[in-house]
């Protein structure tokens, strides 16, 4: 399963879980380009997949 995120017409796709406790990233709240999990607020980036902001430290 992934998570979409439309960023101005443009798609992208990573996947929905969240490497920090499991949280289902397509749940969380898109603001830019950065997607926040729902259950402890990890950040990851939809372009890339990188986490922006811990708690989790792996990238998708």
């Amino acid at each position: 399963m992934c998570c979409v995120a439309n960023v101005d017409g443009e798609y992208y796709a990573i996947g929905n879980v969240c490497t920090h406790e499991g949280g289902p990233l397509a749940e969380g709240v898109l603001e830019g380009y950065e997607v926040e999990c729902p259950w402890h607020q990890s950040k990851f980036d939809v372009r890339t997949g990188e986490v922006t902001s811990p708690p989790a430290s792996e990238y998708l």
